[in-house]
């Protein structure tokens, strides 16, 4: 977002400019002319992979674009690093076979500009910038099997009536959940047996700190702080990725290199009967999307 300025114009005309003052007469010999100006012939919108590449960057054109090339089986064309996909509804030959994937494969690896457009060429960049971060991949796996293996632990009252609880050992399933989550954690199973069945209280007394060890006395209680366990690492896991998704998109444009991003918004729906509610839904999205379009083309091209 710029800061101190004013609000900026985008650089690329919503429409083409109308020509004032024609009469019918004239109306022939001025289209004629119009066209000359502002007409890309049809060799060069079927040649131009990615949109930021016109020579003039009207939305009608980018559309004519993307439609000669529909029209001719080219469904795929850039808009910078973004790829514009125009599904055939019907399937389609030789479109997505091993050959296509070893192909945009050896251009991601080879780091050759111009890539073809193609969903398997994002696809292969989002690859490659994984294998560079394949630790924290690794490491989220193993989280997430820990805590799988951890909803497997179960709970028993000790020998000797049930005011105190142990974790089921005799149960095939919870002893292993007990024993794999503790090593894909690295941590002590009596300590996380502990956590799980003993309820810790420190008393400071005269300066000195006293620790009291008092059993559960309910499973209830045993499974609530298993859960909460569970929940705590779940969320120290969510906000990990997050973090390091942010430090990864969110660096200045002149330190990018690949990248990825989402935009997320709500869809386009026509049902049997239609409200006036799902009328402003759609008016809503179609504005957003011509928004975000123009303000995303200029500041690509701007970029560029």
């Amino acid at each position: 977002m710029l800061q101190g300025r004013g609000k900026v114009p985008p650089p690329v005309p919503r429409k083409k400019p109308k020509l004032e003052g024609v009469d019918s007469k004239s109306k022939e010999h001025n289209d004629s002319a119009s066209n000359s100006v502002y007409h890309v012939p049809e060799e060069q919108l079927l040649a131009c992979e990615d949109l930021l590449r016109l020579p003039i960057l009207y939305d009608d054109i980018v559309l004519q674009c993307v439609h000669t090339r529909f029209e001719k089986g080219l469904f795929y064309t850039w808009a910078g690093p973004t790829l514009v996909a125009v599904n055939p509804c019907h399937h389609v030959d030789l479109l997505y076979t091993p050959h296509q994937i070893k192909h945009h494969h050896q251009q991601v690896e080879s780091g050759v500009e111009g890539r073809s457009p193609h969903v398997y060429s994002v696809a292969g960049v989002a690859h490659h910038c994984l294998q560079h971060d394949i630790g924290l991949l690794n490491q989220a796996i193993l989280v997430i099997l820990a805590l799988l293996y951890l909803g497997n632990i179960k709970f028993q009252p000790k020998e000797g009536g049930n005011t105190s609880w142990m974790i089921n050992k005799d149960d095939k399933d919870s002893a292993e959940g007990l024993t794999i989550a503790c090593q894909l954690l690295g941590l002590d199973e009596d300590h996380v047996t502990g956590t799980l069945t003993v309820h810790t209280i420190n008393v400071i007394s005269g300066g000195k700190v006293n620790v009291f060890h008092k059993p559960l006395e309910r499973e209830s209680q045993c499974a609530e702080r298993r859960d909460a366990l569970m929940q705590l690492l779940y969320q120290t896991l969510f906000l990990h990725i997050v973090n390091f998704i942010n430090s990864k998109i969110s660096v200045h444009r002149s330190m990018w290199s690949h990248f990825m991003g989402i935009l997320d918004i709500y869809g386009f729906e026509s049902f049997e009967n239609n409200s006036l509610e799902q009328l402003c839904i759609n008016y809503a999205n179609e504005r957003l999307q011509q928004a975000f379009i123009l303000r995303y083309l200029a500041t690509e091209h701007e970029a560029s």
